[in-house]
């Protein structure tokens, strides 16, 4: 008996934290798509490929930190 609660909050915490990282992605996903639509539709195509040049070398340092 004591050992089940102590099951349940550590799955619920897991299934908890799951959910909140994919909501993050997503809305992610949704504002960099935003954001290069807005881009798309009022700014040229050099600021939209400076800023995807940034990204990728953001997400490249931070992988290899």
């Amino acid at each position: 008996l004591s050992s089940q609660p102590a099951y349940t909050s550590t799955s619920n915490f897991y299934a908890f934290s799951v959910i909140r990282n994919a909501a993050f992605l997503v809305s992610s996903e949704l504002y960099i798509y935003e954001i290069s639509f807005i881009v798309r539709r009022k700014a040229n195509l050099i600021f939209t490929y400076t800023f995807l040049l940034v990204l990728m070398l953001t997400l490249y340092s931070l992988l290899n930190y």
